[in-house]
C-alpha cells in the first residue's frame, strides 16, 4: 500500500514539474525594440522610417500615421499599415520599414498640422512620436 502511494505521489510531482516547466517556456517571449528614426515631409504625403533596433524579428508590425489641422481644421489623414499584399508584418533586426501617409489620402491644404506616428509589434512596445508641420498646397514641411 505504501509503495502504491509513493508511486502516485511521484507521478503527481512529475506532472506538476512538467506543467510548471511548460508554463515557464510559454511565458518566455523574446522582446525586441522598434524606433521611429525619421519623419519627413514631401509632396502630397509624409514618410516615416521605422527600424528594429532589437535582436529578434518583430512580429505583426503595425504603423499608423495621423495628420490633422490646417486652416479651418480641414486636414484629416489617417493611414495604418499592419500588413497587406505589398508589405510584410515582420521586421528583421537592423532593417528599416518605410511607410507613407499617401495610402490614407492625398495631403493638400494650408496651415499648421500635427503629425502623430505610432509603431508597435506583438513582441515590441508601442512607440509614439508627435511633430508639428506646415502644409502649403501639396507641400508638407516638418518643423
Amino acid at each position: 500500500m505504501k509503495i502504491r502511494i509513493l508511486k502516485i505521489m511521484g507521478i503527481i510531482i512529475a506532472l506538476l514539474l512538467l506543467i510548471s516547466i511548460s508554463i515557464a517556456i510559454g511565458k518566455t517571449t523574446t522582446q525586441t525594440e522598434l524606433e521611429i528614426t525619421d519623419i519627413r515631409g514631401g509632396i502630397f504625403s509624409v514618410e516615416v522610417d521605422i527600424i528594429n533596433v532589437g535582436e529578434v524579428t518583430a512580429e505583426d508590425v503595425s504603423i499608423s500615421i495621423f495628420i490633422q489641422g490646417g486652416i479651418f481644421n480641414k486636414i484629416h489623414i489617417f493611414h495604418e499599415c499592419s500588413g497587406c499584399t505589398n508589405c510584410s508584418t515582420t521586421l528583421d533586426p537592423g532593417l528599416t520599414k518605410t511607410e507613407k501617409s499617401r495610402e490614407g489620402g492625398i495631403l493638400v491644404g494650408f496651415g499648421n498640422v500635427e503629425i502623430i506616428v505610432n509603431a508597435g509589434a506583438n513582441n515590441a512596445e508601442l512607440v509614439t512620436e508627435t511633430l508639428q508641420g506646415y502644409v502649403i498646397g501639396p507641400l508638407v514641411i516638418i518643423q
